[in-house]
């Protein structure tokens, strides 16, 4: 090695040291409902600086992945690759869009397309998941620490495919996105914008993806994985978190079965009488009729019942946008070929990008994993720290509910969900309700638990304290927030 490279590989063991004091002062204080309020500022910040001095430090040591390449030369080579491992593009109704009006890459329908027309169908052959890997890497997965965290061994297997000019899945990884939009990529200022609940979820994932990738060090050097330790950087480990937070998919588990010339190679679907084929199907399945259904059944709930399921990222599916319109998951594993297919939830019509659903999930999950929001989001949700009585005040009437809250073993402060639909639920309306209620109010309850209105200015009152606590989410400088739909760092 040359004296240059030894002097920078000194250089990031320092900043990879300095890093692991800053985060184990933020540790100390660190369990898993914890509030941001319980930590130093400075000492975060602290934290942030060591973190950015660290991947300053490394990017020397970062594999040379520069590609000259225009995007649509990549996605040929991309579309090529799908063609070649039975992916059949010519019989898709859609087509690879790229950055569709400024919202990244997406598909798009190469002619008009009915509700319920299938979109793709993508064998498992192509997909990326956490069974595949090297000898290494599969040692590494029956690990308990990869085996309970399985988003962290798919990542490192995606890394280490990214490291490899002769992966078979290197077209799929030449079309992911260089950086993405998530907020454990966040600066320390970026973090400050939110409100304390949204800052602690995600300083607890950085947290997480900083000993998570201490671990892998560690790991990497016990087993003398010299060269993939010098390469290993926080920086790549935090691209390949990014790329399997925005794409991962559960596949479930079909265990392979050899068809003996005695059995039957075709039985009917217990709900249509279809003829299924035996090679698709456990031996468990393929022996329990209660098992046995085709896709068109498993589509209208009446799915198989897999012994677990697996993450996998999909290529060419992950290009999917998400729009609310489309109201319902039409993604599907078809039970007779156990290839992804994918339905369209709408019409669509010749050049409309095409999207999904992703489920109903609240702005704060899209954000966190996906790296947007859903302004037409009907499942956002917001979840706020409640302190329903201070108890600290001695004044008669906080005396008086301080007993009825331990008489109806309700707690002074929790954490509540609200969204749209359902507000905070009859159950913490109540709650409310007793929290704002006046001396009179509190005698009419004759010492009973409230279980509807006590009075309409009980209910305004109840309601300008849910209207508070919302509005102290708002961060002061409204003016740039993230508003856009439909990215999911394609």
């Amino acid at each position: 090695m040359s004296e240059e490279f030894n002097q920078q590989l000194l250089q990031m063991e320092s900043a990879i040291t300095f890093l692991a004091e800053k985060l184990s002062v933020i540790i100390q204080k660190y369990h898993p409902n914890y509030k941001i309020e319980d930590f130093d500022d400075e000492a975060i910040k602290e934290f942030f600086d060591a973190k950015e001095a660290l991947i300053k430090k490394q990017k020397p040591a970062e594999p040379n992945n520069e590609d000259n390449r225009t995007d649509e030369e990549k996605f040929q080579v991309f579309q090529t690759w799908l063609n070649d491992n039975g992916v059949d593009l010519d019989s898709l109704p859609v087509k690879v869009g790229i950055n569709i009006q400024g919202m990244g890459n997406g598909l798009v329908a190469t002619k008009d397309i009915q509700k319920d027309d299938i979109l793709l169908e993508i064998p498992q052959t192509v997909c990326i998941t956490g069974l595949d890997g090297n000898k290494f890497l599969k040692k590494l997965f029956t690990k308990d620490y990869f085996s309970k965290i399985p988003t962290i061994g798919l990542a490192l297997y995606v890394w280490t495919e990214k490291t490899n000019s002769e992966s078979f899945y290197k077209p799929f990884i030449d079309i992911l996105p260089k950086k993405f939009n998530l907020p454990n990529d966040w600066t320390y200022e970026e973090l400050h914008l939110l409100d304390n609940a949204r800052k602690g979820s995600i300083l607890k994932t950085i947290i997480n993806d900083c000993q998570s990738y201490f671990f892998i060090r560690d790991t990497l050097t016990k087993y003398s994985k010299t060269k993939m330790l010098n390469q290993f950087t926080f920086n790549e480990f935090s691209w390949a978190m990014s790329v399997v937070r925005t794409r991962q998919n559960k596949f479930p588990k079909i265990d392979p079965i050899k068809i003996s010339k005695n059995d039957a190679v075709t039985k009917p679907c217990m709900t249509c009488n279809k003829e299924l084929k035996k090679e698709y199907y456990s031996k468990n399945q393929w022996k329990k009729k209660s098992n046995r259904r085709c896709t068109k059944c498993v589509k209208n709930n009446v799915g198989l019942q897999p012994k677990g399921f697996y993450l996998s990222l999909v290529p060419f599916w992950d290009l999917l946008n998400h729009s609310a319109s489309c109201q319902k998951i039409t993604t599907f594993i078809s039970p007779e070929t156990t290839n992804l297919e994918c339905y369209a939830a709408k019409d669509f019509s010749e050049n409309d990008q095409v999207f999904i659903y992703y489920g109903g999930r609240s702005n704060d999950d899209f954000l966190f994993s996906s790296g947007f929001v859903d302004r037409d989001n009907v499942n956002n949700s917001a979840n706020i720290r409640f302190k329903f009585l201070d108890n600290s005040n001695k004044d008669k009437l906080t005396i008086v509910k301080s007993a009825l809250f331990s008489k109806f073993d309700v707690p002074l402060e929790t954490n509540i969900i609200i969204n749209p639909i359902e507000g905070v639920g009859d159950m913490v309306e109540n709650i409310l309700r007793l929290s704002v209620a006046n001396i009179d109010e509190i005698k009419s309850l004759k010492s009973t638990f409230p279980t509807k209105s006590i009075s309409d200015e009980n209910d305004k009152h109840m309601y300008e304290l849910i209207v508070s606590e919302l509005t102290k989410l708002i961060p002061e400088d409204n003016n740039n927030n993230n508003n856009n739909n439909n990215n999911n760092n394609n």
